[in-house]
């Protein structure tokens, strides 16, 4: 990299170095700005910790897990890691059921608080070293799941369905009278090398279609065959939809 390709203006510094979390700055005085980068470092950031740094480029600021660019390095890491151990990976893809009506009623502020809450209990699921979970934007997150086969993330998945219910937070507008989330999974099996990331997170995303489709608050995987799990949760594995919905209803009135 040449002085002009850096487009400084009366900058010095004593070494740029490159990292999973990329530029960082060791020494500088007023600054400087990379244009084919888009990215600006200014004297204010001279002196904060390195890992100071790290978590800023990493962490989503809000709910303060994981960014949608940290997954993405995470999990590109976990499929390699995966093909070369001949080992199940799995990803679930996780969406706040009716968020925009529960910010529609009670205001975005209650629903940055919603999305906190939500975030740390999907997170408290990604219990193995290489679990890790995400904001993968708005309402939705993402967890990749290593060592874990189709059922056993179907699983991991309704516990989490069943966690959120139990965190009871009211919402009017729906009709679980609480906030839910729909999760859709998908797993590439030990054998199979062949699926991309990309490919993975389009089958959790499809499977997350359908369980919004069929009625929200459950989980559902998709398999090889591109069919879709009947198996759900919804509430307790003790109460029927029908059940449920009839307790509801005589609830609200």
């Amino acid at each position: 990299m040449t002085a002009g390709a850096t487009g400084r203006s009366n900058a010095k510094y004593s070494s740029v170095s490159y990292s999973d979390f990329g530029i960082v700055v060791t020494s500088t005085s007023t600054g400087y700005f990379l244009p084919s980068l888009g990215i600006i470092c200014l004297k204010c950031f001279h002196g904060l910790p390195l890992g100071s740094l790290r978590k800023q480029a990493t962490l989503d600021p809000l709910t303060v897990i994981a960014n949608r660019r940290y997954f993405s390095e995470r999990a590109l890491r976990e499929l390699k890691r995966s093909n070369r151990d001949s080992t199940h990976l799995s990803i679930l893809m996780c969406d706040v059921d009716n968020f925009k009506d529960y910010k529609d009623h009670y205001g975005h502020v209650a629903g940055d608080a919603v999305l906190k809450q939500v975030a740390r209990s999907i997170c408290q699921s990604a219990k193995r070293p290489g679990d890790f979970c995400a904001r993968f934007g708005g309402e939705e997150f993402i967890l990749i799941l290593s060592k874990t086969s189709e059922s056993g993330a179907l699983k991991v998945a309704q516990r989490i369905v069943g966690d959120i219910v139990e965190l009871n937070i009211a919402h009017k507008k729906t009709l679980f009278a609480r906030i839910t989330v729909s999760i859709g999974t998908s797993t590439k099996p030990g054998g199979d090398a062949t699926l991309t990331l990309e490919r993975l997170i389009q089958q959790a995303d499809s499977a997350l279609y359908a369980a919004k489709e069929s009625g929200k608050n459950k989980a559902v995987s998709f398999n090889s065959k591109a069919k879709f799990s009947s198996r759900y949760f919804c509430f307790n594995h003790k109460i029927s939809p029908l059940a449920m919905t009839g307790r509801l209803a005589v609830s609200q009135k």
